[in-house]
Order: C-alpha cells, then sequence, then structure tokens
C-alpha cells in the first residue's frame, strides 16, 4: 500500500509549456474572430430596436388619431410628446422628447425622430426616422 502511495507522488505529470502556449494562441485566435462579430450583431441589435419603437410610435400615432376622431376633436390635439407617452417604449438608455422631435439612445447609439403635426379630421400626423442620427 505504501508503495502505490510513493509511486504515485513521484508520477506527476502536467502540462508542458508548450502545450498552455497552444492553449493561449487558440484562445487568442478565438477572441479575435468573436469580438468584432459581438460588436456588429449589438449595433444591429440596437438598430433592430430603434426600427421597433420607429413601429409603435407610428402605432401610437394611428391610436390617438382615432381616440380624437371619435371625439369629434379637430384642429392640432396631439404632439410628439403625447405619441411618446402613448406608445409605452421601455428598453432604451436615455430619451428626450419635445413637441416635433424624439431622441432616443439605444446601445450607445442616439437614434431620432421627427413629427410632421396632425390637422384633424384630416391627417394623422407623420413620425419619421430623422436620418441624420443612428439609422
Amino acid at each position: 500500500m505504501l508503495r502505490k502511495i510513493k509511486g504515485a507522488l513521484n508520477n506527476k505529470k502536467g502540462f508542458t509549456l508548450i502545450e498552455l502556449i497552444m492553449v493561449i494562441v487558440v484562445l487568442g485566435i478565438l477572441a479575435a474572430t468573436a469580438v468584432p462579430k459581438y460588436f456588429s450583431i449589438r449595433t444591429e441589435a440596437a438598430l433592430a430596436s430603434a426600427k421597433g419603437i420607429t413601429a409603435a410610435l407610428r402605432g401610437a400615432v394611428s391610436v390617438l388619431y382615432s381616440q380624437n376622431l371619435v371625439g369629434g376633436v379637430t384642429g392640432a390635439a396631439y404632439d410628439m410628446e403625447d405619441v411618446v407617452d402613448n406608445a409605452q417604449i421601455s428598453g432604451v438608455d436615455s430619451s428626450t422628447s419635445s413637441t416635433t422631435h424624439f431622441i432616443a439612445t439605444i446601445g450607445g447609439i442616439a437614434y431620432g425622430w421627427d413629427w410632421t403635426a396632425a390637422n384633424l379630421p384630416t391627417t394623422a400626423g407623420v413620425v419619421a426616422e430623422n436620418t441624420s442620427t443612428g439609422f
């Protein structure tokens, strides 16, 4: 029994320096290809979120238009701030809104939308992507 224990203690096998260096090289190659892909996917995801916000804003315009139309309101009854409040936007880093513009920061990129006012009952108003921002 004692011989087996002594034999096990003398048989110290481990990784050689070459094996460790090869593992580090392989990990470096994987990191060099994965990091750019990660940033590309992150940018694409932010743009997809911005496109989703565009759809939410346009849907909110439709809801506000129909509510005001049914209520018999005429003239400019709502603005961009009302549209943003009605759209229930979440998942943005920060946002600012005025009566004609909405800016949201998604993944470190600023995206903007512009508002063309409604003229009830003939037009609902238009939300357009601001191409000078992240679009």
